[in-house]
């Protein structure tokens, strides 16, 4: 007798070294309360040997460890989203990956590190909560008892992106008051509105438009506007209990308002309802009360230690090959650019704050003439491994955060990601619209904005806008939009983020044809082997478009035998490849020197320089 059976195994989380969409979040978020880890999530956990009794971590915390996340469903189920009873307004890391999945990242690992920053921690508790974060001295590629915060990426070969979205608030001074803020044209995303009522336009049910969350202020007389789209023009109500001191209106026009002065801290659960006679609209909508402090500032002193904080990530990443970790090589750490403390300043206009910028531009970003790939100092972090995102975003989920302000790093993220999910991550991710944010703050002069008529010259330290030197976001007629996406790196070779993302696919690709070979012969059969598939590597790539050339042989060039090799390379079982290309939209040929050890080991040395 026929039957059918049904296989009820759960599926097991695949890694998957080919990717290069994966990114990794560490920094500071709690726990969801109450909530169970998921079975396949403490099954991942299982095989990677972080419940073995030598390496074990609190897992019922999630306590750093590096916890896997297909979308922000399976995150909420595990982790706080921000927000709630006892939240402050600094929920970075959750609204980071609430904004990366938004903007189209399918999946990255969250590293919880501890819980988001209180009003009660004083600076001794912020540095203690930032160096958790970093790498430190007792780190070693071989024991994962000794891997923690960032050094978790030693063990995620598949990752390719790295954010801490609670770097600036970490390295921030004692917060201050808020300043007031010119009030928007609106509230939400952009809508057409009628200049007068229609009389024949056919029934439409009513849909909510505005965001699903605000930040008012202890003390500070607020506004916030509820907006509504549908025919006849819907009537809007609000269910729910507001904080005292604050009024609901209903304008008769599609808006409705919620306005007046918060008298204590507060988080309020609300239930907003359109409603017009083809049908209803409801909308979960939390309104956070806190008091009066802003997003975080730096000084000149605390723009010293966030730097200080980018080296030790950068240089741990440049080190990889040290470690024999080469695949930190080929991650890219995407950071906010902090607001400076001046914008907290009600006269500061939009060009002071540009300078403000471009003076911490100059003081750490400095130009060097030839500049190579791997200098980083805590006094310089010009470094094609870095791409600093601005200005900070409002978006569907910052309602929860001080002035419902975002660090732009995680919605950056998440568009690399989309990017090279959809078009490849070795071209320009400026052309995915971005989604869910409405608004930037602060507001940047126009010449910031756009990119430079004539080529750049790299070296002196002459001015460039703001566009050129980091990855921006900006306003155009169709919209909020990345308007750049760039590196640290001072000069054209590495500067466009695509051309630094196309060398860690080559470098993974030969990183892992690397251990597929690790104990063959060094010789003449495995060069011919190399040589052979970096050929038709960079001949696929540059029939995607991600180098430049009429033919393949204009486009790149691979040597891979004895003149590419010393003595001492043979006698040590050492395989170096040479690597020549020009990258689409690249003004000058890139040098990759590609070296594999054959002799029990897999390691991967990148130098590159312009030429």
């Amino acid at each position: 007798m026929s039957r059918v059976v049904f296989d009820n195994a759960r599926s097991q989380l695949q890694v998957d070294t080919s990717r290069a969409d994966i990114a990794c979040f560490v920094g500071l978020v709690r726990r969801q309360p109450g909530s169970p880890l998921p079975s396949t999530v403490r099954d991942w956990l299982q095989a990677q040997g972080w419940l073995n009794p030598n390496y074990a971590r609190p897992i019922d915390s999630l306590a750093d460890v590096p916890v896997p996340v297909e979308n922000w469903a399976a995150f909420t189920t595990m982790f706080a989203p921000g927000g709630g009873q006892v939240s402050f307004g600094t929920d970075y890391l959750a609204t980071a990956v609430q904004s990366f999945f938004a903007q189209g990242g399918m999946r990255c690992y969250v590293v919880r590190m501890g819980d988001p920053v209180a009003p009660g921690d004083d600076q001794s508790a912020r540095a203690s909560k930032l160096a958790a974060l970093l790498p430190d001295s007792t780190y070693q590629s071989d024991d994962r008892r000794s891997w923690h915060g960032v050094g978790h990426l030693g063990g995620l070969p598949e990752v390719s992106f790295l954010a801490l979205p609670d770097l600036p608030v970490l390295t921030a001074s004692q917060p201050i008051s808020a300043p007031p803020l010119p009030e928007p044209a609106a509230s939400g995303p952009e809508v057409f509105v009628e200049c007068a009522p229609a009389t024949t336009s056919p029934a439409a049910n009513p849909a909510i438009i505005s965001p699903v969350g605000q930040t008012f202020r202890v003390g500070v007389n607020e506004l916030f506007t509820i907006r509504a789209a549908g025919s006849p023009v819907p009537a809007i109500t609000l269910s729910g209990t507001l904080p005292d001191g604050l009024q609901f209106q209903d304008g008769g026009d599609g808006t409705a308002t919620i306005q007046g002065t918060a008298t204590a801290s507060a988080v309020s659960q609300l239930l907003i309802t359109a409603a017009n006679t083809a049908g209803k609209a409801t909308q979960q909508f939390t309104l956070f009360v806190s008091e009066n402090l802003a997003a975080p500032r730096l000084s000149d002193a605390d723009y010293a230690n966030w730097v200080d904080a980018v080296s030790r990530v950068l240089l741990y990443l440049a080190e990889g090959s040290l470690h024999h970790q080469p695949q930190l090589r080929e991650v890219q750490f995407v950071a906010a650019f902090p607001l400076p403390q001046e914008e907290a300043a009600e006269t500061s206009s939009s060009a002071v704050l540009a300078a403000d910028i471009h003076q911490v531009i100059a003081t750490y970003l400095p130009e060097r003439k030839g500049a190579p790939v791997d200098v980083v100092s805590s006094q310089s972090i010009s470094s094609p491994f870095l791409q600093l995102a601005y200005p900070w975003l409002k978006t569907t989920g910052s309602g929860v955060l001080r002035e419902s302000l975002e660090p732009p790093d995680g919605a950056l993220v998440g568009i690399l990601a989309r990017n090279a999910l959809k078009r490849g991550t070795f071209t320009s991710a400026t052309k995915i619209t971005p989604s869910e944010i409405y608004d930037l703050w602060p507001r940047l002069p126009a010449f910031e904005t756009r990119s430079s008529a004539t080529p750049l010259s790299w070296g002196g330290n002459s001015s460039k806008p703001l566009i050129e030197r980091l990855s921006l976001f900006g306003f155009q007629p169709d919209g909020i939009r990345l308007l750049s996406d760039v590196t640290a790196f001072p000069g054209e070779s590495y500067r466009p983020g695509p051309v630094n993302r196309l060398v860690g696919v080559i470098c993974r690709a030969a990183r892992r044809l690397g251990e597929r070979v690790v104990f063959e012969q060094n010789g003449g059969n495995l060069w011919a082997r190399v040589q052979s598939f970096l050929t038709e590597l960079l001949t696929t790539l540059w029939r995607l478009n991600a180098l430049e050339g009429k033919t393949a042989s204009d486009a790149f060039s691979v040597r891979c035998d004895r003149s590419t090799m010393t003595q001492n390379d043979l006698d040590n079982g050492r395989l170096v490849a040479e690597v020549v290309f020009n990258a689409a939209a690249n003004i000058e040929l890139i040098h990759v020197t590609l070296a594999l050890e054959t002799s029990g080991t897999s390691a991967q040395e990148i130098m590159a320089e312009a030429s």
